[in-house]
């Protein structure tokens, strides 16, 4: 079987963007940002090439992978996975919108 290709949603690029902002303003340093950023990007690329990795959510199709404190939620197609949203665990789960 060959590996899918990773396609990233707007929320889920703005959803890293936020998270690298918050911890290079937290930290007063970008390292750690960057470490999550290398993090997701292995998790997606796993993903990719085992897609039933993650576990199955309440929500038809969505699946997510845990990345320290993290959740990637996904779905895949026949082509694809699709990263929908990257969530801090930490937070409200009431406020997450899939």
């Amino acid at each position: 079987m060959a590996q899918k290709k990773v396609v990233w949603t707007a929320s889920a690029i703005q959803d890293r963007i936020d998270i690298f902002r918050y911890w290079s303003e937290h930290n007063q340093s970008d390292h750690f940002s960057k470490k999550l950023e290398q993090l997701f990007t292995q998790a997606a690329s796993l993903i990719a090439a085992f897609p039933n990795i993650g576990v199955p959510t309440d929500i038809q199709g969505v699946r997510v992978k845990i990345v320290r404190a993290f959740k990637l939620f996904y779905v895949t197609t026949d082509e694809s996975v699709i990263i929908i949203r990257v969530w801090d665990g930490r937070q409200d789960p009431e406020r997450i919108a899939l």
